[in-house]
Order: C-alpha cells, then structure tokens, then sequence
C-alpha cells in the first residue's frame, strides 16, 4: 500500500512516465534498505538480550570490588583448581554461599548472585569443578563433588565462616550439580538449591536432540567421546540414579512452568527427581508423590487448573507446590530461570522459613509508599508471602499533617483495616508492620512529642479491638523510624527532627515491650550511614529500604 500510495502521488505532481518509474525504483529501495535495517536491528535486540541474562552470562567475567581468585589443592589429584571467592567483613562469622556455574560456563563467568551477597557481607565461593561441561572431568565427572567439597572446606579454613550455614545454590548446569551435591557431597550442608535442574542425562541428551541444541554434543564428548551415547557412563553421572543419601540439609528444587518449551530444561527433570528422592525417603507415603495426571498436566497445558492461587514468589504465579519433610517442589509461572531477587532470601539460613506463607499488612509514610519502598523489598525477603501496603505520602499516627486529616492514620485507621480486610477475604494477617514517626517528628509537632506516645499506644489498642477478625489476632510489629540526616536537618520544616527521632527510638521500644508487640530497631544501624543511605535526609535509597525489610524480615 505504501509503494502505491507512492505511485499516485509520483502521478499527482505531474512526473513523466519514466520520471514515475524511477521514482518507484527509488522508493523501492529506501524501502527494502529500511526492511533490512529493521530486520537487523531485530536480530540484534534478540542477540542483546540472550547475552543479558543475569545468570547464564558466558561472556561477561567482571566482578564486584573485593572478589578475588584463589587456587584450591584438589583432593581428587592434587591439581590446583581456580575459584572466585569473597570474604565478610564482619567480626562475626557468616553464612558461606556456595554459587555454582551453568552448564557452559566456569568460575570465571559472571554470577549476578555475587553482588546479594557482597551486599548481605556473607561469605562466597564461585568453584570451577573442572569448568563447561563439555569435557570428561567435568559434567559430574569423578572430581566434580570433590573439587566443590574441597572449596567449602578451604572457605571453612581460611575466611570467617559459620560453618552450620553453608548453602549450596545453582541454576541450570549448576542446578544439575546442586542434585549431585545433594547425593554426593561429604561436608554437611544446610541446604540445597536447584533452579532448573538436570537429573537424567541420558533422557536430557535425547530431549536435546529432538530440540537440535548443543547440549546433546557436550554430553557426547564428556562421555564417550564418540557419537554412540555411553548410556552406563551417563546414567552413573546422573543425580537419578544414584543413592539418596538420609539426614541431609534442605532441599529446595524450583523450576518454571515453560520450560522444555522456553528454554532448555523440560520441567520432568526436576519433577522426576522430587519424586525419586522422596520416593526414597518416604515409600509408604504416595500422598507426598507427584501424581501422573498432575505431571501431564503442567507438562501439556503448562499450567494446572486445580492449582492453589493464593500462593505467589517474586510476583509470580506459583502452579504447584509439594513439601515432604525437608524437601520441597516449586512449579512457578516461569520458563528456564532463577528468580535472581528472591533466590538468597529462599535459603533457610538462621531460624528462616523460606517456604512459609504470611499474610502482612504494612503501614508507612512516604520511605513505605515509594515504589522501592521497604514494603516492596519486604516482597522479596519474604518471597511467598502477601504483603498488602496502605503507606502513603505525609501520613502520621495521630497529627493532621499540613493540616490534612487524611493523613492521620489515627482518623483513617477503619477505614484501612476494612479496606485491606476486603483484600484477603477470610484469611488472617499474621503480621501487621507499623512504620511511622518520621513526620511526627517535624518541627512543626516539637511541642507535642508527648502526644506521639499516647497515640500510638491507642493505635495498637484499636488495632487489637478491630472489629475485623482478620486484623485483630495479628502479631503487631512497631518500626522505629529511621534517622533523619544532615540535609533534612537544614530545612525548617525538619529541623532538630534527628534529636526527635532520636527519643522516639527509645520511646517505641517501651511501647512496644508494654503492649507485647515486636519492635525492630531500624535507627541505630542505619545512623552511621544515613547520608549515604539519603538525599535528602528524609527519603531512603533503595539500599536504605532494604536494609530496613532485611531487619524486618529477621525479626519475623
């Protein structure tokens, strides 16, 4: 239509016939040359974006400041094996988390897992065990356990570790070798994470087939070497087959609904080794079992209509879910991934419950309304709960703010709890997060700090007498409010606002202990680093929320 449309008005202006037709040749070619630059820059985007996922990066070997490699004395032959590691900073001893490389990648290749952990300053290690899989050492070969169990035990020896928190965690090839850790590892883990694993290689090599990827070739040359498929060796090398070991850590096995069809892994991989192991552990419980209709049915339809819905990880649909003892299974709307904001926080390290679903309420001001607020960084510390967040800009717990009655939660305090009971129907909060006190504590209110006290203690009172069944049972948690900086301190409105903070971190505490509530003390860390964590004093940076759910997410 277009080369018409260029046709006629070549007429229109009068052009000779010749005239015309060169002008159409003309538009021709403009057109196929926008064709083609359309076409690459398609192409490009598609290429761009298989290169930019966080945690099959190849390509990428940049690390965070503090990284560093080390050289690891194998027990399988005494070679030295490269590693990446990181060291806490804390006095204290940390979790150890151990990353574990994708089927063609190394120690060297990028983890997007790397920069949570500098950031949580817990320690780290990034093991080679005999790089890509596509060589015989590697690929679950007989040194790969070994040269992994060798790098915990070095972090154990030489970097300040708890040695009752290490976790293993990978996606993919390193999902595979998550499995075989779980069957093989000597040292004592305390858990085990696999995002879309591979258990069967021999089933995996001809699922690649029928998919024309590469992987079929890799399996060939770690094995036989030829291309006539060593089905013992493959089988020997698969998590499958082997022994399941008893009183092992936790293990965790996740994997996206599409994938086999966006991605690499079909999901009967991870399903087939829940039930392997479980199998094992639990014969005379088939209720724990993944049933054969349940697998078509995710495998077919690539959801499953009898799923529970209220169950949600990262923001996503969660279609399947089965826990037997300390194994669990998780079918998430996704494709051949790991959730890379909740991954850490899935980890059972200290007293956490990563699979533990809580309902939530949380209250704020603006640091709770922010789009990056410490409710939405709640979401991802506590990755299966629902958490419904009534923060809004300028509220206070019992002040009309800017004279504005709408911002005193005090007034709207019925109106908020209907409002969000509404949202969860029947089902109870468990907890209810009060973060307010930051705008109690402008100049404005000097003269009335008193008042601050009284009216919260009315507001968990009320709370606690609500006539809304779903609120009135939930453990109530009182955040202080955090520090106010230097430059909030230079506006009037603000002004002597860090002194009053100051008293009412002290001040919520007792009330707190008074009426049985958890208080979390979200001042005194944050008060060295306020000016980092603030631009303007009073609003905290996306690092400053998350340390505050961080310390939410402990006490809960």
């Amino acid at each position: 239509m277009e080369l018409y449309k260029f046709s006629l008005s070549s007429r229109c202006f009068g052009l000779s016939p010749s005239a015309a037709a060169f002008s159409r040749k003309k538009e021709l070619n403009l057109f196929r040359i926008k064709c083609v630059l359309f076409l690459f820059f398609i192409l490009s985007s598609l290429f761009a974006s298989s290169q930019t996922i966080a945690w099959d990066n190849t390509v990428n070997k940049n690390w965070p400041p503090d990284f560093r490699k080390v050289n690891i004395e194998s027990s399988f032959d005494h070679s030295l094996q490269p590693c990446v590691i990181y060291e806490t900073t804390s006095s204290k001893p940390q979790p150890l988390i151990v990353s574990l490389h994708t089927w063609s990648g190394d120690y060297l290749q990028q983890d997007s897992l790397s920069f949570q952990v500098a950031e949580k300053d817990w320690n780290y290690i990034h093991p080679d065990f005999r790089g890509p899989n596509n060589q015989p050492m590697a690929m679950g070969g007989p040194a790969v356990v070994k040269d992994i169990d060798d790098a915990i035990r070095f972090a154990i020896k030489n970097m300040n570790v708890d040695s009752t928190e290490v976790h293993i965690i990978g996606v993919s090839g390193g999902g595979y070798a998550a499995m075989l850790c779980y069957m093989k590892l000597k040292y004592p883990a305390k858990s085990f994470s696999s995002w879309a694993g591979i258990s069967d290689l021999k089933a995996w090599y001809e699922e690649s087939i029928g998919r024309n990827q590469k992987y079929a070739r890799d399996i060939l040359k770690s094995t036989s070497g030829t291309l006539q498929l060593d089905t013992a060796e493959v089988t020997r090398r698969s998590p499958l087959y082997m022994t399941v070991p008893k009183n092992r850590g936790k293990l965790f096995l996740y994997e996206g609904i599409h994938d086999g069809y966006l991605g690499s892994v079909p999901i009967t991989q991870t399903i087939n080794f829940y039930n392997y192991v479980v199998h094992q552990l639990h014969p005379d419980s088939s209720c724990l079992f993944v049933t054969n209709p349940e697998i078509l049915d995710m495998v077919v339809k690539r959801c499953l209509p009898s799923a529970e819905t209220q169950r949600i990880i990262a923001g996503r649909k969660v279609w399947y879910f089965k826990n037997a003892g300390n194994i669990s299974l998780c079918i998430f709307e996704g494709k051949h991934e790991r959730l890379e904001p909740v991954a850490l926080s899935l980890l059972p390290v200290y007293k956490r419950q990563p699979n533990r679903k809580l309902n939530i309420l949380t209250i704020g001001d603006s640091n709770g309304y922010l789009k990056y607020g410490w409710p939405r960084q709640l979401v991802d510390e506590i990755p299966y709960s629902n958490i419904i967040n009534i923060s809004k800009v300028g509220k206070t717990i019992g002040f009309d703010n800017n004279g504005d009655s709408t911002l005193n939660q005090m007034k709207t305090l019925h109106y908020d709890l209907g409002n969000a009971s509404r949202q969860t129907g029947p089902v109870k909060f468990d907890y209810i997060v009060i973060g307010l006190g930051t705008n109690d504590a402008k100049a404005v209110f000097d003269k009335r700090q008193k008042e601050v006290i009284s009216n919260l203690e009315l507001l968990i009172s009320q709370i606690k007498n609500s006539k809304y069944s779903s609120v009135n049972s939930a453990r109530i948690v009182i955040l202080s409010a955090p520090p106010y900086g230097k430059d909030a301190e230079l506006q009037q409105k603000y002004s002597g606002g860090l002194k009053r903070v100051t008293k009412m971190n002290h001040s919520f505490k007792a009330v707190a202990q008074k009426q049985g509530c958890i208080f979390v003390d979200a001042f005194t860390p944050l008060l060295p680093y306020v000016d980092i964590l603030t631009k303007d004093g009073i609003h905290l940076n996306e690092k400053g929320q998350d340390k505050i759910a961080a310390l939410i997410a402990q006490e809960l």
